[in-house]
């Protein structure tokens, strides 16, 4: 029998509000949406790598919370999205502070479970 350990995330949740640079987040104009993802690893750090992968941001450590809330196999990931919900560039960051733009603050939220296979003995079934 084999009994191998992965680790997994199978959804993503984001939530969004508009953020202004001089006032910060606008009440009444957050969103809330579900990514469906399909992320297995061996390692909990292959699997945060493939988390941001997955949700096109890229890795900064201040942008990963673990354990977030005090919740465990809580992951979240905070950054500026713009009107397609893709991370801000920096020309669009710069823009936003002048406030030519708009972006969004994004804290996408993701649960790790550990997985355990094993092999199940058929032998005797009908």
């Amino acid at each position: 029998m084999s009994n191998e350990a992965r680790y997994e995330i199978d959804r993503v949740f984001c939530d969004t509000e508009e953020d202004t640079y001089e006032n910060g987040c606008l009440p009444g104009t957050g969103t809330n949406f579900m990514i469906t993802v399909r992320l297995s690893a061996a390692t909990i750090e292959d699997l945060i790598r493939g988390l941001f992968e997955e949700i096109g941001v890229k890795q900064a450590p201040d942008a990963v919370e673990l354990d977030a809330c005090d919740e465990d196999g809580r992951i979240d990931i905070q950054c500026m999205n713009d009107a397609d919900n893709s991370e801000a560039s920096s020309a669009e960051l710069e823009l936003w502070r002048a406030g030519k733009v708009k972006l969004w603050s994004a804290n996408y939220t993701a649960h790790v479970q550990k997985v355990t296979r094993e092999t199940v003995a058929l032998r005797g079934l009908k």
